[in-house]
């Protein structure tokens, strides 16, 4: 009986807990944005949910996290779009060839585009989750050395890179004569320092959250293997135990961030590369000619990879569109 007392009233009053992981630490771009979320969650919906948010990878590594979140273990997470091809093969697209070498111009054009509209169907269909609004972009993914010059993409042969995860990142960068080496973001400075990759791809803003650049970072080539963006994701689980007024307040509360949260990944890419060249990593950009001539050459075998990722010719096709140039 006195347990019966104790415990009933907790569980009849008890909110719904919005537990929000993501992988990288308080300074990185992806960090702020979510936080500055929460803060808007807990500001329109005190005494109706409950806020929980983790970052650097304290509750989940972001490969790990969309099982998580199928599963109703986690509420929201804002993932990757290098991460979800195992969960959505469409999303893979960001990692073909049709992507590499874009300009700011192009890929801009992505942002609200119909064929984020197919992937978030798929998204929702595999994950049993609701995209909770427009998607945000990080920026383009470039080659990073330690001790290795890179004068160009022909500078990548015979070293080991790391990889962020998916099929398409590792068939490219084996295109390219590298070797692609699977390694979580936790664990990638120890990596650097024990010698067991040459270097990576990833974004300035990135490399520059984690402080990479004492890790020995020297080298950079702008080759902008593919462009990335973030998804916000939340478990049907907890979607379906809240009413309409909080879900509307949810998707309220994220798209009143979009706009400001592009603005600072732009920013945010700006600043770490001019830090970077501070810091004294040499910083080498190809030209439109030579992004054109790897990209062809890329895009022979685009096809079979596509397919062996699972995106369908609608979405490459749509991709193309959006981006309103040919392959």
């Amino acid at each position: 009986m006195t347990l019966l007392l104790c415990c009933g009233p907790l569980s009849a009053t008890a909110r719904p807990l919005l537990l929000i992981s993501t992988e990288n630490g308080p300074e990185h771009v992806q960090t702020i944005i979510v936080q500055r979320f929460v803060d808007r969650v807990r500001a329109c919906c005190a005494g109706r949910v409950d806020v929980d948010f983790r970052n650097d990878g304290t509750l989940y590594r972001d490969r790990d996290v969309l099982s998580a979140l199928a599963q109703g273990k986690v509420a929201m997470a804002v993932a990757g779009t290098w991460q979800l091809d195992r969960q959505a093969p469409g999303v893979g697209v960001f990692m073909l060839p049709v992507l590499y070498g874009r300009t700011e111009e192009q890929v801009q054009r992505i942002d609200d585009s119909p064929v984020l509209d197919l992937m978030n169907r798929e998204l929702e269909r595999s994950l049993g989750a609701v995209v909770l609004g427009r998607w945000v972009g990080l920026g383009f993914v470039h080659s990073f050395t330690l001790r290795q010059p890179i004068e160009g993409v022909g500078s990548l042969k015979g070293l080991r890179m790391r990889s962020p995860g998916g099929i398409a990142n590792a068939w490219r960068l084996s295109a390219l004569g590298a070797e692609p080496v699977p390694i979580a973001w936790t664990d990638l400075p120890f990596a650097l320092s024990d010698g067991r990759v040459d270097g990576l791809i990833t974004t300035f803003a990135s490399l520059d959250s984690a402080g990479l650049w004492q890790s020995g970072i020297r080298y950079a080539l702008e080759d902008r293997q593919s462009y990335s963006m973030y998804v916000p994701l939340v478990s049907g689980y907890f979607w379906r135990s809240l009413d309409g007024a909080t879900r509307a307040d949810l998707r309220t509360a994220w798209e009143a961030g979009v706009e400001d949260a592009r603005a600072l990944t732009r920013e945010s890419q700006v600043k770490a590369r001019e830090r970077a060249i501070a810091a004294g990593v040499r910083v080498i950009t190809i030209d439109q000619a030579e992004s054109h001539r790897v990209r062809a050459k890329l895009a022979v075998d685009q096809p079979v990879i596509a397919q062996r990722v699972g995106v369908d010719d609608g979405i490459l096709a749509a991709m193309t569109a959006a981006l309103g140039t040919t392959p």
